[in-house]
């Protein structure tokens, strides 16, 4: 619990230290499906046609860095990306459930040290994810 916790604060420290750092980079372009070039690393924010939104970091016009993710029916994924995936740390939180999945990520899917939280704060489950499934469990006694 403690280690998660310190996973937690840590997750949380980043992603607000880093959040000044994305402003510094420069604004992108508005039209955001023209010629693109690989070197361009910007900020900005894409909302779609069925209505989900990105607010973050672009790299080659794909979301990459850190960012928000909102899907239309309100879930939201805060954290990192990388090739337009949930990959690294992160939280997605369901919008219906109020559930969030807190931790670590990997081509969309929960990987590594992570935990699932109700809106209350307990921990339904806890432990090492592979590929979206909880595969090691941490007991609470």
């Amino acid at each position: 619990m403690r280690n998660l916790t310190a996973t937690f604060c840590l997750t949380i420290a980043v992603l607000l230290g880093s959040s000044g750092m994305s402003f510094a980079l420069p604004p992108c372009p508005s039209d955001r499906h023209g010629p693109t070039d690989p070197r361009l690393f910007c900020f900005g924010t894409f909302t779609h046609t069925n209505g989900d939104k990105y607010v973050g970091e672009f790299l080659n016009n794909k979301r990459h860095g850190q960012g928000a993710y909102t899907h239309a029916n309100g879930n939201k994924y805060v954290g990192e990306f990388w090739n337009n995936k949930r990959h690294g740390q992160g939280t997605y939180t369901d919008a219906r459930s109020r559930k969030k999945h807190v931790g670590e990520w990997k081509n969309n899917n929960m990987h590594g040290q992570g935990a699932v939280i109700t809106a209350g704060g307990q921990i339904l489950k806890e432990g090492i994810w592979t590929h979206g499934k909880l595969q090691y469990a941490v007991i609470h006694l």
